[in-house]
């Protein structure tokens, strides 16, 4: 069986079987526009080799002669014989040029369409040769994306649509350049900055936990203790940490990384709490008070960040083991029980208050 070498702006891949140059054509990833060789050194176009694209063909008219009006052409898109006279691709409907696939023009973008799927990130290193260039995709950049590659899409599973070509990009694949393009001190220094912002967060994340403030004992009072500031505050504290493992996932090189950032974020945010309710709504602490917040609401704090921190590890350590992009919910169970955890002290806490319990 004949080997063929693709050449894509003057790079060649390949060797690749006829097999799995079939397999690409029927994904539309290799059309007849591209230069294929079986010796890297002679080359031609993919429609002109017969053992891959049939040739076109001419319809002649019931006289017998060959009627320029009624030949076949192939349709830009999918690379599909029709009539010259078709409006449409009876194949995959898109609308039909005027001329041959090798006098065409590269189709214009419409406005409001959506970029080519080669603008991606990941897919800078697809076949698609600068010849055929989308004039109205959007141009390459380093630029991060939540989107994923063609080839981590559900339904390109191996059961549908065969294994992954060696040389797809996928999101893991690119990842993993990213994390070989950057150092372990990177990564550190990159953790120590989230380790000292992080309560920045915790700041606001108090006041919008104060916006209610110390009103009468009421039903949306006691929701507001026990479910809306604690769920404020525990995603105020991990929001970086998380934000960090969605979209710079090779800035963290193990789980200590990622425990120590929640961690930092809890003690940041017990510390700003105290000193507002020591200093600004209690001015002058009984000691039982201050040692109260000083012990159990810092190991509070720090141990359901801590909780959090162990999510945003399952988050991460989840898609290296899968090797897709993250996904939070793998995560999401420990959060809410960092918040549960909070809002049942809250509630207990603030009972004792109403018992006369004092501090």
């Amino acid at each position: 069986m004949n080997q063929y070498y693709v050449r894509v702006r003057g790079e060649v891949k390949g060797p690749w079987t006829q097999a799995q140059i079939q397999t690409q054509i029927r994904r539309k990833r290799i059309g007849r526009i591209h230069e294929l060789s079986t010796d890297a050194a002679h080359w031609q176009k993919a429609g002109d080799m017969p053992e891959l694209f049939e040739p076109a063909v001419s319809v002649r008219n019931r006289t017998g002669t060959s009627d320029q009006n009624t030949s076949l052409i192939f349709c830009a898109e999918c690379s599909g014989q029709l009539s010259k006279l078709a409006k449409a691709c009876p194949h995959c409907g898109a609308p039909t040029a005027a001329h041959h696939l090798d006098e065409a023009e590269p189709r214009q973008k419409k406005s409001g369409e959506d970029a080519s799927v080669f603008a991606e990130p990941w897919m800078e290193d697809i076949l698609h040769p600068q010849d055929v260039h989308d004039p109205g995709a959007q141009p390459l950049s380093d630029h991060v994306s939540e989107d994923q590659s063609v080839w981590d899409e559900p339904g390109l599973s191996a059961a549908l649509a065969g294994e992954t070509p060696p040389d797809a990009v996928t999101w893991y694949r690119w990842y993993m350049k990213k994390v070989d393009a950057s150092s372990g001190l990177y990564s550190w220094l990159a953790t120590l900055v989230v380790v000292l912002t992080s309560g920045v967060f915790a700041v606001v994340g108090t006041f919008a936990a104060q916006v209610v403030g110390p009103a009468s004992v009421s039903s949306s009072v006691l929701i507001a203790i026990t479910v809306v500031g604690p769920a404020t505050e525990e995603l105020m504290k991990i929001a970086l940490t998380l934000w960090m493992v969605e979209k710079r996932p090779w800035l963290y090189r193990n789980g200590v990384q990622i425990l120590l950032c929640a961690l930092a974020s809890g003690a940041a945010f017990a510390a700003v709490e105290n000193i507002l309710y020591l200093k600004v709504y209690v001015p002058n602490p009984p000691p039982g008070l201050a040692e109260w917040r000083w012990t159990v609401c810092v190991l509070l704090h720090s141990g359901c960040s801590t909780i959090s921190g162990i999510g945003a590890w399952k988050i991460w350590r989840q898609f290296q083991q899968q090797q897709r992009a993250p996904v939070l919910t793998d995560g999401a169970g420990w959060i809410f029980a960092a918040i549960v955890i909070h809002g049942t002290y809250n509630g207990t806490v603030t009972v004792m208050e109403l018992s006369g319990f004092g501090f």
